[in-house]
C-alpha cells in the first residue's frame, strides 16, 4: 500500500492510494543517487568510445590524405 495508503483507505480514497503509490515510486528512483552514477558511468563511456572512434577515423583519413601528398596513390 505505501505510505499512504494505509491513511488514503481510512478517508475512503482508495483512487487516490494509487496515485500516491506511482508517485512515491517516482520520487524513490528519481532521488536514487546509484542509478544516477550508474548512468553517469554509461554516458562518459559512450562518449569515451565516440572520441576514440573520432580520433581514429580523423588520423586515418589524415594518414590517407598526406600519403597521396607525398606523391602515394
Amino acid at each position: 500500500m505505501g505510505i499512504f495508503g494505509g491513511i488514503l483507505s481510512g478517508l475512503g480514497l482508495t483512487g487516490l492510494s494509487d496515485t500516491a503509490g506511482v508517485l512515491v515510486a517516482f520520487f524513490t528512483t528519481i532521488t536514487d543517487y546509484r542509478m544516477w552514477r550508474s548512468l553517469g558511468w554509461l554516458i562518459l563511456g559512450i562518449l569515451m568510445i565516440a572520441a576514440g572512434l573520432g580520433l581514429w577515423a580523423k588520423d586515418s583519413v589524415i594518414g590517407g590524405l598526406a600519403g597521396r601528398a607525398v606523391g602515394g596513390s
